[in-house]
């Protein structure tokens, strides 16, 4: 039973898949409060504030779908083989770097080969420095192009905020809890975030036994292509993890304990990663997440919102 990230719930042929975000019951109530009976494409996105410093177009609009560069995620053949191996100095590299940067820009996509099941979508940009921080803008849309509506998130300084017209009061942004317990609207938002975040998601590559580099499956000019795979077990014991982000990892994949999962990454000569891909089989075909890289060293410049412009999380919507 497969897992990418948190809290979908989809059941089909017997079958329960939890996926990325509790974002996506968020972003379609999003949509569902527009006027009218029935449910409209919305592009609450649109008017959302780019972090100062970046260049990002704004999400999709009613009826079209979003440019996502790169080609879908598809299982690269040998990707379970052992090959060169990958020395462990690369690896670490490559996990952390986009620890220190000013600022990179990112697109990211999830897909399934269920036709009715709606995927997140979207862009962000991730800083390592001055502050560590992360802002992203989240579309929910069906395979079949149906965009149901979009969240902005910020996580900067410690806290994480939300835009969104659920929680509009007058503010633009929500302050989540840092103990969720106390809101249930705050329910896994901290662990999904975490999930569109990545920094954490290329730690995943010191995890596996057999990263190797391949010429097979997508080749990207420029880049050096590395495949591996992750089990549950190897998550547990990977030495080079810090306990923080392998407790992340693990509860984000929970089905790492009967399931390995792929990771491809496609780095510079800086190994910084150009692309990045996860894919997890199911048996009624597979879940994968792909983010895409750019802009390098551009100031991301994230910073909390305003306090005047900021209201607690709201505990019902």
């Amino acid at each position: 039973m497969a897992r990418l990230g948190g809290a979908w719930r989809l059941a089909r042929h017997g079958l329960v898949i939890t996926s990325v975000l509790v974002l996506a019951g968020c972003v379609a109530r999003d949509a569902s409060m527009s006027a009218g009976a029935s449910p409209t494409p919305t592009s609450s996105a649109a008017s959302a504030t780019t972090p100062s410093g970046m260049s990002m177009s704004s999400p999709t609009t009613a009826g079209t779908s979003m440019s996502m560069t790169g080609t879908p995620p598809t299982l690269t053949p040998g990707s379970t083989a052992t090959g060169a191996p990958v020395s462990p100095a690369v690896l670490q590299a490559i996990a952390t770097s986009l620890d220190s940067v000013p600022g990179v820009s990112y697109t990211f996509a999830v897909s399934g080969s269920d036709m009715m099941s709606a995927w997140p979508s979207g862009q962000g940009v991730v800083q390592g420095s001055p502050d560590p921080g992360l802002d992203a803008q989240i579309q929910q849309e069906m395979l079949m192009g149906y965009n149901s509506g979009s969240m902005e998130f910020r996580s900067v300084g410690g806290a994480l905020y939300v835009r969104s017209a659920r929680y509009d009061q007058g503010k633009a942004w929500a302050l989540v809890p840092a103990d969720e317990s106390t809101n249930p609207q705050a329910q896994g938002m901290h662990a999904q975030v975490g999930q569109l975040d990545p920094r954490l998601q290329l730690k995943l590559v010191l995890a596996s036994p057999n990263m190797h580099e391949t010429t097979e499956g997508t080749s990207l000019p420029g880049t050096t292509h590395y495949v591996g795979e992750v089990a549950g077990a190897q998550l547990a014991s990977a030495s080079g993890l810090d306990p923080g982000s392998r407790a992340e990892l693990a509860a984000g994949y929970p089905s790492l304990a009967i399931r390995a999962l792929e990771v491809d990454v496609w780095v510079d000569a800086q190994d910084h990663p150009v692309r990045l891909d996860i894919i997890s089989p199911t048996p009624a075909g597979s879940l994968a997440m792909q983010m895409n890289f750019s802009g390098y060293g551009t100031p991301a410049g994230v910073s909390p919102p305003a306090a005047d412009d900021t209201i607690p999380l709201p505990s019902s919507s």
